[in-house]
C-alpha cells in the first residue's frame, strides 16, 4: 500500500513526500494478497475524499510546455485552481481553463435518485453519464454510480453542478471558493445572479 500511495502523491503539485526511498519497484505481492491490498487501498481513498483531502490522479503523464515566448519561464504560467464539491453527494474537483469548466478524473458521481420533479433534466444527465461510459470517460464505481476516468468539460460551474448531482443547481455556489472567481470574469456576484 505504502507504495501504490508513494507514487500516486510522488508527481502532485500540492503535496510533499517526507519519504525520501520513493520505492520505484513494485513489491512481490500474492494474487491472494492483492486483492486484499487493492480493497484497502480503494477504502482509504474513499475516506481521505469524505475527509475533503484531494487525490491526484493516477500515473499522469508530465504535462507538456507549451514552446512559445510567453511561457518561457514557468513561473509566469497560473497554477491551476481547484475547487472542491459542496452541493451534495459525491466527491469532485472542479477547475476552470479556456473559459470551459473541468471536473478533475477521480471525481466520484453517485448514482441518480429517481426524479419527482425535473425528469427531462435527469434523463438527459443519465444519457449523458451513460455516454460518457461509452466513451471511457467514466467508469463504474464500487461504491455505485461512476468514477471519472478523465476530466470532463462544461460550459457553465452550473452544467458541472447538474452532472454531479442530477438537478439543478448552483454551481457557482456548488464548490467550495467558486464565488471568488466570478468578479476576476467580470460576472456579478453569486448572491446578485440568483436573485
Amino acid at each position: 500500500m505504502e507504495h501504490h500511495f508513494i507514487h500516486r502523491f510522488k508527481d502532485a503539485d500540492r503535496y510533499e513526500l517526507e519519504n525520501c526511498e520513493l520505492r520505484d519497484k513494485a513489491p512481490n505481492v500474492s494474487s491472494f494478497d492483492k486483492v486484499a491490498y487493492t480493497k484497502y487501498i480503494a477504502e482509504i481513498e474513499f475516506l481521505l475524499r469524505a475527509e475533503g483531502v484531494p487525490l491526484p490522479t493516477h500515473a499522469q503523464a508530465k504535462p507538456r510546455k507549451a514552446k512559445s515566448p510567453a511561457n518561457k519561464d514557468a513561473s509566469q504560467a497560473p497554477e491551476k485552481r481547484y475547487y472542491r464539491w459542496i452541493g451534495g453527494r459525491g466527491f469532485a474537483e472542479l477547475y476552470q481553463e479556456a473559459d470551459k469548466y473541468f471536473i478533475e478524473r477521480g471525481a466520484l458521481l453517485p448514482p441518480l435518485n429517481p426524479p419527482k420533479k425535473q425528469v427531462a433534466l435527469h434523463e438527459r444527465i443519465q444519457s449523458l453519464r451513460l455516454k460518457y461510459l461509452a466513451e471511457g470517460l467514466l467508469a463504474t464505481a464500487e461504491e455505485g454510480g461512476y468514477r471519472s476516468l478523465e476530466p470532463i468539460a462544461f460550459n457553465s460551474p452550473s452544467a458541472a453542478a447538474q452532472f454531479l448531482c442530477g438537478r439543478s443547481a448552483n454551481g457557482w455556489t456548488s464548490f467550495e471558493g467558486l464565488t471568488e472567481l466570478r468578479p476576476a470574469l467580470g460576472l456579478a456576484a453569486a448572491h446578485d445572479a440568483d436573485e
